[in-house]
Formats: structure tokens, C-alpha cells, sequence
């Protein structure tokens, strides 16, 4: 079902929390210094199943519990402050809204513990070879893996909550509930 951003906001908006199932298109952002691919048009296909609609406070504490760092019920984290953005008015923990500098919007879902079935990578438009999917891969920067205040309250790497936001622009199709949607 084709949908525009602001109908897909308020679809979320009604969800409750579920399983959500993910095609992602995007940008792969590279180091360029030494990259003979630095000048080609990289993408990469995602698929990914993914939790939506929890309260990550909540979840997180939930695992501290799990982990015997606090007891049932207790609140050990505290969520930051976005570090981009805002919540859209009755949807904190599910869309974020965010205006960059030049004026333009732009929305993401935020999900979590995202598990990944498929990533493949083009350049320029074509699936890359095992080569080039190895350069790239080495070009990509270190991302930060695991989150620095849930390790502050004990939580090891394996047993902390993932965070994943989504750019509605990078969605090729969701499954929210049994129904597909592709954002226009």
C-alpha cells in the first residue's frame, strides 16, 4: 500500500509495539583517503526484522533486570536527550522529525534490536563482486557498537538494546502487521 510520509506517521502513531519487517536502500558513507571506490555510487540493500513501538527506557532496564544488575522493576538508565531532532507529538520511542539546516524535514521510525537477513551492496547501480563488497566493508567507518551509558549501569555488548532509526527516504518497503507499505 502506498502511502505519503505524513499518512505513514500516523499509521505508526496507531501501531502498538510489534514485529516489523524492513528493505532498506541507502548510501554507504565511506573513508576516501586510499578508496578506489571513492568516486562510484555505493549502496547497500538491507532486510531486517526489527522491534517497534517499546518504550527504550523500559527495555533497557528490563535487560539490567534480566542481567541481575537491578531488580524487577527497577530503574537502573535513564534515556538521553535525541542527539538530533524530535519527538513527533505522541511518538516517543516510534518517529522522529528532524529539519536540517537548509529548512527541509525529514522523519525516521525508530526500532530495535534489528536482526539482519540480507545486506548486499552495488556500485554504481550493480551488485557488487566479493572484491569490491571486501573494499568496501574496509572502508567503512568503525562504527560505535555498543552504547556507553548502558554499559555505565553493567550491561555488557551482548545484552544491550540496540537502537536503529531509520530514514523514511532509505525504506523501500515495511511490513507493519501483516500490511506492506511503500512511503511516497
Amino acid at each position: 500500500m502506498k502511502v505519503s510520509k505524513s499518512e505513514f506517521v500516523e499509521i505508526l502513531l496507531r501501531e502498538n509495539e510489534c514485529t516489523i519487517e524492513v528493505q532498506t536502500n541507502s548510501s554507504v558513507k565511506m573513508n576516501k583517503k586510499g578508496n578506489p571506490l571513492k568516486d562510484s555510487n555505493v549502496t547497500k540493500q538491507q532486510s531486517f526484522e526489527a522491534i517497534f513501538g517499546r518504550n527504550y527506557e523500559k527495555m533497557v532496564n528490563e535487560s539490567a533486570s534480566n542481567n541481575d544488575i537491578c531488580k524487577e522493576g527497577e530503574q537502573v538508565f535513564k534515556s538521553q536527550k535525541l542527539p538530533y531532532g524530535e519527538w513527533v507529538e505522541g511518538g516517543v520511542d516510534r518517529v522522529i522529525k528532524h529539519t536540517n539546516k537548509e529548512g527541509k524535514e525529514k522523519f525516521y521510525i525508530r526500532c530495535y534490536n534489528p536482526i539482519y537477513k540480507s545486506t548486499e551492496y552495488y556500485v554504481n547501480g550493480l551488485k557488487a563482486t566479493k572484491e569490491e563488497e571486501e573494499t568496501i566493508k574496509s572502508f567503512i567507518p568503525n562504527k560505535k557498537s555498543e552504547s556507553q551509558s548502558q554499559k555505565e549501569i553493567g550491561l555488557e555488548k551482548e545484552h544491550q538494546v540496540s537502537v536503529n532509526n531509520i530514514d523514511f527516504d532509505n525504506i523501500v518497503e515495511i511490513n507493519v502487521n501483516g500490511i506492506v507499505y511503500k512511503i511516497d
